[in-house]
């Protein structure tokens, strides 16, 4: 029902109390789709959040926000720019139980000069055209490559790289701005992990670390979403990859823990996977796969969904040398398993970008 007060700025008790219509037949009656499953804090709408590329498909990080419907195969629209260009950096939101914000942290740019971030930022994603906010600080120096993890109350920025390879878990309440805290440690160190969440349970997985050569894990660690400290052992992903989308599709019984990235099998870092990998979040166990997406990219691509749809934007780099960002779209259905489907291009290929559904 949350699309209902979205759309028509009243809740569907009160349309059922003022014009008597039965909640069960406003869909029918009024055209307002009403996602069965969709979480109180997301939307239909997925924004895609800078990345590396841009107009020309030129290799500079990017302050540009693209959005495209959730339901949508069709080609993401130009939102507006951030004013600020990032890419490898991670996002976290709520949508109508929080104030409508969306929130990204971290990354880096090279515009000007490669540098990093611990800067927080947000924007209102209703009304969106342009711009970001100040939120406040990661710890440390800066933070890349983290998971993003979020159950639309907290936001968890999970491990990444802050002049060294860390353990670290900044956790910030997304309805008020400061500074971010350490809440704990993840399971193990890395670079490029994913992050994933439901309403209690966030969950992290794999990674890279470089110790006289590549080495890329498969751990998969989750936190208490009600309480956060340091994470706990939940099993292992299917094969040893890093990259393979900072902020992965849920539900309440399914999330998705990679998608795509690189490193396979223990493999050396320039092989490219294809493999989409499962959780039921509700246990501890090592991932199912859950099919292949449509191109091997080795480099992540932007994730969004909105508890029904996963959709992937972009990627880079199938290996072997290939480094070229990607245009290519896809999604899957989350309750079922198969291979994704394709979608439209993106209007400029991009990869490290972030994104979310609101």
């Amino acid at each position: 029902m949350a699309e209902i007060e979205k759309v028509m700025g009243v809740s569907a008790d009160d349309i059922e109390k003022i014009m008597g219509i039965d909640k069960g037949d406003i869909e029918k009656i009024m055209g307002v789709e009403i996602p069965a499953s969709l979480k109180a804090y997301q939307g239909l709408t997925s924004f895609l959040i800078g990345g590396f590329g841009t107009s020309g498909n030129v290799d500079t990080a990017s302050e540009e926000v693209f959005t495209l419907s959730t339901t949508s195969t069709g080609t993401a629209s130009d939102a507006g720019d951030l004013g600020t260009a990032r890419e490898a950096h991670f996002v976290g939101g709520s949508n109508v139980s929080n104030g409508n914000r969306v929130v990204l942290g971290g990354g880096e740019t090279n515009v000007g000069g490669w540098s990093n971030f611990k800067d927080i930022d947000y924007f209102t994603p209703a009304s969106y055209s342009g711009g970001s906010s100040s939120f406040g600080d990661l710890t440390g120096s800066y933070s890349k490559n983290c998971a993003g993890i979020s159950n639309g109350t907290i936001a968890i920025s999970a491990m990444g790289h802050k002049g060294s390879y860390v353990l670290d878990l900044d956790r910030i309440t997304i309805a008020s701005t400061g500074d971010a805290s350490d809440v704990g440690d993840a399971t193990v160190t890395g670079n490029g992990p994913s992050g994933t969440s439901t309403l209690s349970r966030g969950i992290h997985a794999a990674g890279f670390i470089y110790a006289g050569g590549a080495y890329y894990r498969n751990d998969i660690g989750y936190i208490d979403m009600t309480s956060p400290g340091d994470a706990s052992d939940f099993g292992d992903l299917t094969d040893k990859s890093n990259f393979g989308s900072s902020s992965c599709p849920s539900t309440e019984s399914r999330v998705i823990l990679r998608w795509g990235g690189y490193g396979m099998e223990g493999t050396s870092g320039s092989t490219a996977a294809s493999e989409i990998d499962y959780v039921n979040p509700t246990s501890t166990a090592n991932s199912s796969d859950f099919g292949d997406q449509n191109v091997q990219r080795r480099y992540p691509a932007a994730t969004s969904s909105d508890n029904i749809r996963g959709q992937r934007f972009g990627g880079g780099g199938s290996g072997g040398g290939d480094d070229t960002n990607s245009g290519e779209c896809e999604y899957i259905t989350i309750a079922s398993t198969g291979n994704a489907s394709t979608m439209n291009d993106l209007p400029h290929h991009k990869r490290t970008a972030a994104g979310w559904a609101a």
